[in-house]
């Protein structure tokens, strides 16, 4: 396994459990929608990130990888909606399943070429999803007698640096732009 990897095991899980920590602190004045919308969208990406990852692993057993992402990333979403309410739980599991099941059709289909840059941009994408319900959740709920603008502000430019460090140090920082030859012989243009 690499670094990167590594990062990115450790950022979801302290990101899932600091999320649930403020679902769970503030469930009695989240309103449904509101509780719906972080259960799914949460289950949703942890199912899609989680289901390509066991659909790479189990990649000639589309069951088995199907199986253990739909269990995961339901339970993922169920959990989050359950504090709140029972429509945002039930929404939780089921985007959760929706999620680890194109997951592992799309690990499974994937060349293995480029699974690992696959599973980086919707590891990004999933990271980004988080941070911002945590900045929503935070400015809306948090007191304002302990948030302030200039503390907010603080919040808002700390998930913007850590996204962008969490984006460089998973993907490759040795990119090369490759650039057409126009004197080479194999790209004369014909009469």
């Amino acid at each position: 396994m690499t670094i990167g990897f590594a990062i990115m095991i450790i950022v979801s899980y302290n990101l899932f459990l600091y999320l649930f920590s403020i679902v769970l602190n503030y469930r009695k004045e989240l309103l449904i929608m509101e509780a719906v919308c972080v259960a799914m969208s949460i289950g949703m990406a942890v199912g899609l990130v989680l289901g390509s990852y066991f659909g790479f692993i189990f990649h000639d057993d589309l069951f088995l990888s199907t199986l253990v992402s739909i269990g995961l990333g339901g339970s993922l979403g169920l959990v989050l909606g359950l504090p709140c309410s029972l429509p945002a739980s039930i929404d939780g599991f089921l985007s959760g399943v929706m999620g680890g099941m194109m997951g592992a059709m799309l690990g499974a289909m994937l060349p293995l070429d480029d699974w690992s840059m696959m599973l980086k941009i919707l590891f990004l994408l999933q990271t980004g999803l988080m941070i911002l319900m945590i900045v929503y959740l935070t400015k809306k709920y948090i007191p304002a007698s302990s948030l302030t603008p200039h503390s907010f502000k603080k919040l808002l430019l700390f998930s913007f640096v850590l996204f962008v460090g969490i984006a460089a140090a998973i993907f490759p920082t040795n990119l090369t732009i490759q650039q057409n030859d126009h004197n080479d012989p194999k790209h004369e243009q014909h009469p």
